[in-house]
Order: C-alpha cells, then sequence, then structure tokens
C-alpha cells in the first residue's frame, strides 16, 4: 500500500475512533509533532463532514419524494385516509 493511502487509513481510523488503540495514539502524537500531517487530517475531516452532509441531504430528498408520494398521489389514497381519520379523533 502505498504511503499516501497508509495516511489516510490511520487518519481515518483516528477520526472515526476505530481499530487499535496504540495506532490512533501515535496518530495523535503524530498529528501534535508534524504540521503538514495536522493539516492533512483537517482537509480528511472537512471531507468527511460534507460527505455526511450530502448523504443527509440526499436522504431528506428521498424522504420528501415518498412522503408526497403517499399523501399526494391518488394511489394511496386509502392510505391517506386510514392516517388522517387517526389524527381526526
Amino acid at each position: 500500500m502505498r504511503t499516501s493511502l497508509i495516511e489516510i487509513k490511520k487518519i481515518e481510523n483516528w477520526l472515526l475512533k476505530r481499530g487499535d488503540l496504540q495506532d490512533r495514539l501515535v496518530t495523535e502524537a503524530r498529528l501534535l509533532s508534524n504540521p503538514e500531517f495536522k493539516e492533512n487530517a483537517r482537509w480528511q475531516e472537512k471531507a468527511y463532514h460534507l460527505v455526511h452532509l450530502y448523504g443527509r441531504e440526499k436522504l431528506l430528498e428521498e424522504i420528501n419524494a415518498i412522503e408526497y408520494q403517499l399523501f399526494h398521489t391518488s394511489k394511496y389514497k386509502s392510505f391517506q385516509d386510514r392516517v388522517r381519520s387517526i389524527f381526526k379523533r
């Protein structure tokens, strides 16, 4: 495995708190002593955060599409009526 891929994996394990505790502690010490490695970790963390936000956005879009189908199409009229009857009580 190339050095950069090994570094990415070490940073990933540190960010996600996975893998061997000793390896994560070594990575943390390296972050404190190596500014370039710390910068790489910061960018990797930003990338993970953006991927997470993108995933949430896509999930919300899917939920909204399903909600629209269930409550705004005639195909699910009986389901709509049953749900509405629950909340009319």
